[in-house]
């Protein structure tokens, strides 16, 4: 139990950083660094426990996980956990739609960006912290996301994209239009 509440304060701790580093202008995609942080904590942790031989259970644990052996109690638990934080992210839905969709706009209306970031972020982390113990670290994600990062980097200047335009091109500064219009239609729809 102490390492999970410990395991929370450091996802919450990652949480606060990644909500505070979101950039506008970003050259590599904040998911991507995520991912990249993700992978090499992940790393750092296996490194820091394949040295103890106290800790080689362990560490099978978290690479493998439990899946076979899980109890019905804690299907039970972790079922309520996701449906608690299901229902958590559908009843704020606007709210993080907005801020993913048109950060502008959000920080306009009131909302703040950063705060909604946190929560999301970290609603996110708990269920993965929760999950490991079941499931075990899903290390295929990691290089995709790195891969998703060198991308990124390698086609910079060569793909257009819809979300930063050229603020001097008057077809780009109708295609924000279009884009605002299309969301605001949407949240509208909403109900």
């Amino acid at each position: 139990m102490t390492a999970y509440l410990v395991s929370l304060v450091f996802t919450f701790l990652g949480a606060a950083v990644f909500s505070t580093i979101r950039g506008r202008r970003a050259r590599i995609p904040q998911e991507a660094v995520i991912g990249i942080c993700y992978a090499v904590a992940s790393a750092a942790a296996i490194l820091a426990m394949s040295k103890s031989v106290e800790q080689t259970e362990h560490l099978k644990e978290m690479l493998v996980g439990n899946i076979l052996t899980v109890s019905w109690f804690e299907v039970g638990k972790t079922a309520a956990l996701y449906a608690a934080i299901g229902l958590f992210h559908y009843i704020y839905r606007r709210n993080f739609l907005t801020i993913s969709l048109d950060p502008e706009l959000a920080e306009k209306s009131g909302i703040s960006v950063r705060f909604w970031d946190f929560l999301f972020y970290a609603s996110f982390g708990f269920v993965v912290t929760s999950s490991v113990a079941i499931a075990g670290v899903r290390r295929r994600l990691n290089g995709r996301r790195a891969r998703s990062a060198c991308t990124a980097q390698s086609l910079k200047g060569r793909v257009t994209s819809r979300r930063s335009p050229d603020p001097f091109d008057e077809g780009s500064r109708r295609g924000r239009k279009q884009d605002r219009r299309s969301h605001e239609s949407h949240r509208s729809g909403m109900t």
